[in-house]
């Protein structure tokens, strides 16, 4: 009888019984009502007719559908995982320094994987911090950076794992040596890669978004509720390891970076699931105090990189030179002797000494040249200084370099100094002052102490965080120099060059085929005003920063 009767029949004779029977409340649960292939719409409106005229409640699964929204519509709904992305869409962050990090010279840091305090981090079963410990330019980063990259290769649990990285740094911009950037940063991370974390911390994180679309936001109650968000980390209980990956510690915010810290060895030693943290910093106070050797393990840059400070010398002899073996020999144990660890003065020798070896050498006069090098960074920085052309117009680049809100692109730079060093905003003017080959012109004014990185869009920055504090330092060897620069100055400038540049904007509207008078203008000549200013580099900049330079040159 039943193989015969209508659905409608059905689901009547369904709803008689449950009146008949009227048990404990009945709850359907139907699951994949988008794989029926046959009658769909028939199917679910008397899924609909049955709960309306019943007292069942039911849980229906779908895919999402057009047809099905449109059959279910005024059902009560969730959409799966949408609050997820939401939320990583809140904690999105563009952590900008590790794409600019320097990759690892061939043949080099292969050692990392078999050094003894290595091997203690990666085999124990328990929580436990890897501490990178350097001078300055020692290739802390450049190591950091080697590690996430090969981490899989040489660790078959990071396969499976959650691999969550921050990169400080002062050169790239105030937002990126915060420590709400890194929670954002890193917690976004966890979520992206561990859909169940989510879930864990639903409450707090709608706790957060509630503080965040406050009109007046209390942004220390939304950095206590991030840093709540992470340490709910260690009450999670994934089977998912966690490796936390941070870079430059000692470039991150002063303030608070303690508690930061605190919190990270907090999950080390009380997560149900190990949390394995790797950190590179120089020697900093909050470290020294919450390090200790029986249950972290610490690597000392210093200590190990020789054979691959070696390794990068040897090479570089025989790729740039055409020195005898000898010779080479001689060099390369001459630059290991002074080299004291730090890659970064090797790198600065080597400049020095290929630009020698191509003006014409000797074997006397290219160890009198070697020694008459000096043995350190700072006093390194002081000889390039020196050597720099055009003081002016480099002046004006560090200028932009230290104090700019963020690096500034090459073509932002290129318009800046055109701007800059005329208070004539016309057209003609502007274009008369820009620099071509601009990239050749900051190599000249910046020496090895300025770099472009990047392709597309490429920052000018200087090529390490020591250089920034050589510069900075007060009553430093800059003081008394022609690069002496006032922090308040370098405001000023750059604000009066930012009008200067919304001027021009503004001012020259007489395209070519729009009218004089904006207020006659119709969408096609919006449209073109619109592509000429796209075509102004440093207008975004400008507009985002112009309030900032001028706060700060009345402080």
């Amino acid at each position: 009888m039943l193989d015969v009767s209508s659905d409608k029949e059905l689901w009547d004779a369904l709803i008689v019984v449950l009146e008949i029977v009227r048990g404990p409340q009945l709850v359907f649960i139907i699951d994949g009502l988008d794989q029926i292939q046959r009658q769909k719409r028939v199917f679910v409106e008397g899924i609909r007719g049955f709960i309306e005229h019943s007292r069942v409640k039911a849980l229906l699964t779908s895919e999402t559908q057009d047809e099905m929204e449109v059959l279910l519509r005024g059902v009560p709904c969730i959409a799966y995982d949408v609050e997820r992305q939401e939320c990583l869409d809140s904690l999105r962050f563009d952590n900008t320094r590790y794409g600019k990090i320097m990759t690892e010279h061939k043949g080099t840091l292969k050692w990392l994987w078999s050094h003894d305090e290595y091997l203690k981090w990666s085999a124990s079963d328990a929580s436990r911090l890897l501490y990178i410990e350097g001078k300055p330019g020692s290739g802390k980063s450049t190591l950091t950076r080697y590690f996430k990259d090969h981490l899989e290769e040489h660790e078959p649990a990071a396969k499976s794992a959650i691999v969550a990285s921050f990169f400080y740094s002062f050169r790239e911009g105030e937002s990126q040596t915060s420590h709400y950037n890194m929670l954002l940063s890193i917690l976004y991370d966890i979520i992206n890669q561990e859909e169940s974390f989510f879930y864990h911390i639903q409450p707090e994180y709608r706790r957060y978004q509630t503080l965040l679309r406050a009109r007046n936001h209390n942004f220390s109650e939304l950095y206590k509720s991030l840093q709540k968000i992470l340490q709910s980390v260690g009450t999670h209980e994934r089977t998912k390891q966690l490796y936390f990956i941070l870079d430059a510690v000692d470039e991150s915010t002063d303030e608070d970076r303690g508690s930061i810290l605190q919190l990270l060895f907090k999950l080390c030693s009380g997560s149900s699931c190990p949390v394995k943290v790797f950190i590179a910093s120089r020697p900093v106070t909050e470290l020294k105090h919450l390090i200790t050797e029986t249950s972290h393990s610490i690597i000392r840059m210093q200590d190990v990189n020789r054979s691959d400070i070696e390794n990068f010398v040897n090479s570089f002899l025989a790729k740039d030179t055409s020195f005898p073996i000898d010779i080479s020999a001689a060099i390369s144990k001459y630059i290991l002797e002074y080299s004291h660890g730090v890659f970064l003065w090797v790198h600065l020798v080597r400049v020095q000494l290929i630009r020698h070896y191509w003006v014409g050498w000797s074997w006397t006069g290219v160890f009198g040249f070697l020694k008459g090098l000096p043995k350190d960074l700072e006093e390194m920085y002081k000889l390039i200084l020196e050597e720099l052309e055009d003081r002016d117009i480099g002046k004006q680049m560090f200028e932009w370099v230290l104090f700019a809100r963020r690096p500034p692109t090459v073509l932002e730079l290129q318009h800046a100094l055109a701007i800059q060093n005329s208070p004539d905003t016309s057209e003609e003017s502007f274009k008369g002052n820009i620099i071509n080959g601009i990239e050749r012109r900051i190599i000249n004014c910046g020496g090895n102490l300025l770099e472009c990185k990047g392709h597309e869009d490429a920052v000018v920055q200087v090529m390490h965080q020591t250089v920034r504090e050589f510069f900075l330092r007060e009553n430093g060897p800059v003081t008394n120099s022609g690069f002496k620069m006032s922090e308040r100055d370098a405001h000023v400038k750059i604000a009066t060059s930012c009008l200067r540049y919304l001027i021009l904007c503004t001012m020259n509207t007489a395209l070519q085929k729009n009218p004089s008078n904006p207020e006659s203008w119709n969408s096609k000549h919006l449209e073109a005003y619109v592509i000429h200013l796209n075509e102004r580099p440093l207008i975004n900049y400008a507009l985002s920063h112009l309030e900032e330079h001028i706060h700060n040159c009345t402080e």
